[in-house]
């Protein structure tokens, strides 16, 4: 059901979309499935703001933050630090944003996942510019692509080192 909602959020139907989150919310909550809920908060978070609905979409990403810590899914507290992040952005509560981006940097670092870092580093590039930063966005885009080409799969890595399959997250 996650899927799907991530496949209708591509085309930008996001009624459909928020539907199947919602959905699958309520089942894997059924179902006892606390990373899957955490997941599918994250995905709830993504839709939100994509529709512009920020303030639901920062609470959906701090329930999905909670659940991450309380299952100790490390990427996932890394994923969901940077979708809070980049809601925090849109919001233009820079330090807030900052405080998300370095936080889930961290723990991309901790884990070992490039790809993950790359996507912060970009993030980070995006705050700064919304800040008014061009100079440090531009060294965050250079070591974000800097990364990326390091590795062989460049940016398709997402799909094999998400949490979820359907790569909803950009971080």
């Amino acid at each position: 059901m996650g899927n799907l909602g991530n496949a209708y959020q591509t085309v930008n139907d996001f009624t459909r979309a928020l539907d199947c989150h919602i959905r699958a919310l309520e089942l894997d909550r059924q179902l006892g499935d606390k990373q899957s809920e955490g997941i599918d908060l994250g995905n709830l978070g993504i839709t939100y703001r994509k529709m512009g609905l920020l303030d639901k979409a920062v609470e959906c990403c701090r329930r999905d933050l909670i659940i991450a810590r309380e299952v100790n899914d490390r990427r996932g507290q890394a994923q969901a630090l940077g979708n809070l992040g980049i809601c925090y952005t849109d919001q233009k509560q820079f330090e807030e944003a900052l405080h998300c981006h370095e936080a889930a940097l961290n723990l991309f670092r901790e884990i070992g996942d490039q790809f993950g870092e790359a996507n912060l580093y970009s993030n980070l590039a995006e705050t700064y510019r919304m800040m008014g930063d061009e100079t440090l966005a531009r060294q965050y885009e250079t070591m974000a692509t800097s990364l990326n080409s390091r590795s062989p799969f460049g940016q398709s890595e997402s799909a094999l080192q998400s949490r979820n399959p359907a790569p909803a997250h950009r971080i």
